[in-house]
Formats: structure tokens, sequence, C-alpha cells
């Protein structure tokens, strides 16, 4: 090959090479096109919401939940934040306990929803509190106990506020969160309510967070135990627990600690027949180190 051959060959394969160069920047450019079109089209004409379906309500309406969540017809599935409807209806409906948001494409919304029930009625001075089971204030100042309700005493919730839920005390989240050097304290079990973790006195001033965990463990066993028919739990002292039983008999547990061993005890005493179905009074439990005596005592009125 002769120098003008070489240099029309070399001319042709720069000629080749930026025609693929220029192909493939046509192709991108068209590629990124395409995408853009795409995206626009389903912001602005397509995955519409025209289906909204709605589980787990009987207080509440179907409308109703639509204009607590605020979603507007034709809205874009895309568009919509599900974790902001959520909080919204959490924080428009009262009787709420917990909603979940699913978004079927290409047009439908689906929201399941948790309805609240009053599970307890916190003492509170001359009024009542209504609770839900996860302890969401359904009610504020009410004249009487629900009816049903489990009874709490010894629950203080600071401003109580409808629709909030109990939350940790600061001042007890401040312990919690120190270093040991800082508080001795600081090594406060976060779950389990025991006399071993804290003095009686740092117990007694437990705020309604911690108490109300202290409850729900408690129905949480004597439901394990099939010991049911509690009405009523006196918390005011974690270390001298109090359980009322069929408005018959108060069980008086003490600390939670042991709770299933001394709710399954209690249950035998209450249902072996060795207490009459009519008899009324106390059972105590009493803590022994000597392993003479019984650990549980019978009082009857």
């Amino acid at each position: 090959m002769n120098e003008r051959e070489y240099a029309q060959s070399y001319a042709q394969t720069r000629k080749r090479k930026k025609y693929k160069r220029n192909y493939r920047l046509f192709y991108i450019l068209l590629l990124l096109f395409t995408i853009a079109i795409g995206i626009i089209l389903s912001l602005t004409v397509f995955f519409k919401v025209n289906n909204i379906n709605i589980d787990g309500i009987t207080r509440y309406e179907h409308d109703e939940i639509i204009h607590a969540a605020k979603i507007s017809d034709n809205e874009n599935l895309f568009m919509i934040n599900s974790d902001n409807i959520k909080n919204i209806i959490m924080d428009e409906l009262v009787y709420c306990d917990a909603v979940k948001i699913d978004k079927k494409f290409p047009s439908s919304l689906y929201i399941t929803i948790n309805e609240s029930d009053v599970v307890f009625s916190v003492k509170d001075g001359k009024s009542y509190i209504y609770l839900s089971e996860n302890g969401r204030i359904l009610e504020i100042g009410q004249a009487k106990k629900s009816k049903g309700s489990i009874l709490i005493k010894g629950i203080n919730i600071d401003n109580p506020k409808q629709g909030k839920f109990i939350s940790e005390s600061k001042e007890l989240s401040e312990i919690i969160n120190s270093s040991e050097e800082d508080k001795p304290e600081a090594n406060i079990h976060k779950n389990i309510i025991s006399d071993n973790n804290l003095n009686e006195n740092m117990m007694d001033n437990w705020y309604s967070k911690e108490k109300f965990i202290a409850v729900n463990q408690i129905l949480e066993t004597a439901n394990d135990v099939k010991l049911k028919e509690i009405r009523a739990i006196d918390i005011s002292r974690v270390t001298d627990i109090k359980l009322n039983y069929q408005n018959r008999f108060d069980l008086n547990i003490g600390s939670i600690d042991d709770i299933t061993y001394k709710l399954e005890r209690m249950k035998y005493l209450l249902t072996s027949g060795e207490i009459r179905e009519e008899e009324k009074g106390v059972i105590y439990y009493v803590k022994r180190t000597d392993n003479n005596g019984s650990e549980f005592q019978v009082e009857s009125k």
C-alpha cells in the first residue's frame, strides 16, 4: 500500500469512527429523551389514583378517611408520600392506633387501619383518662371509668393530650442514657421492671411509660397462664403491685419479678377448689429466704 492509499484508508477509518460516535451520541440522547418523556407522562398522565381501598374501619366512614388523608382527585401515585398520609390520618383521627399504606400500580391505593378500643381507664384525680392497648390517649376528663375497661391506678400522665401516646419521661430518659460513671442508676433495664435493678425509692417514682410497659407485661402473662378477668391494676408502687380479680380478690404480687410463677400459683389457688367460689379476700405473695412456710397467704373477708 502506497502513501496515497494509506492516507485514503486512514481517512475512511476516521470517518467511520466519527459516524459511530455520532450515532452513539444520537442514541444516548434519544434514550434520555424517551426516559424524560416517560417520567413526565408518569407524573402527569399515567398512574393517577382512581381506586382507594380502606380496610379495618368500623368507627369511621370511607369518605372521612379520604378527607383526613387529604388525597385529591386524580393525584399521582408516584407523588403520594405514604408516611405523610399515615401521619396525617393518625393526627386527625384519634381512634386510629396504626395505619399502613400500600401502593398498587397502576392506579390503586390501599389503606389499612387498626382502630383503637378503650382498653384502660386511668384514674386522674377525680376524672379518668381512656387509653388504647398501645397507650394512645383516646379521651381525657371523663367522669366515669369506661365500661369493660381495666382500671389502672398509680400512673400519672403529665399534660395528657388527646391523640398522643404515653411517652417516656425526660428525666428518666436522661438517667437511662447517661453513663454508669455519671449516675449509678444508669444500668436501669428498659423493658423489665425489677426491684433488682433499682432501689425502692427510684422505682416508686417511675413514670407513665415505664409503668404502662409493666401493666402490659402483667396482662400478657395473665393471659398466658389463663388467669382472666383482671379488673384493675394498682401500680402506685412498683414494689407492691396489686391486681383485682373478678371484683372478688386482690392479688398482691409485690414486684414484677417472677410474674409467671406468681400468677400461675395464684390461679391454682383460685381455681383448684381451695378457695370457695363465693369467697372474697386478698392473696398475698410473701417472698421467703428460708424455705419455711407458704409463699402465698390467703386472707378472706
